[in-house]
């Protein structure tokens, strides 16, 4: 796990700037620049909807005394691809909004499940009842 998390730290840097290379190659470096500005705000106003809604949902799901353990996944998916988004780049852009599509952040979620049992069987994560 702790090699993979280096060399995507390694690997998605270097293929951003060869993206964001080929694009000015293609573009222009304004009109690239412009066009990473516009992917940020897009993203944040699509990442705040998409936040509201979950939060409205969530806060419905606790009103009727009902856990809204999926409100908290898709709300984590939806930080995550905000934030994604932000990051100046067009590989972080594309993932980000893979995680801020509703369809699309159900495979996302599912990914977060796994990884989460995968470490709760392996004994990486301890929970602690509390009375």
């Amino acid at each position: 796990m702790k090699k993979s998390i280096v060399v995507a730290a390694i690997a998605i840097p270097v293929l951003e700037l060869f993206i964001i290379t080929a694009f000015v190659n293609w573009l222009g470096i304004w009109q690239t620049l412009l066009l990473m500005f516009a992917t940020s705000i897009l993203g944040f106003i699509f990442a705040r909807k998409q936040g509201m809604q979950v939060y409205r949902l969530a806060r419905l799901q606790m009103q009727n005394s009902q856990i809204p353990s999926h409100a908290l996944l898709d709300g984590l998916c939806i930080l995550f691809g905000g934030i994604l988004l932000v990051i100046p780049g067009f590989l972080t852009d594309a993932i980000g909004v893979f995680f801020l599509i509703p369809w699309t952040r159900a495979i996302g979620k599912a990914l977060l499940l796994k990884i989460v049992h995968s470490s709760m069987t392996k004994g990486n994560w301890t929970v602690i009842k509390r009375r």
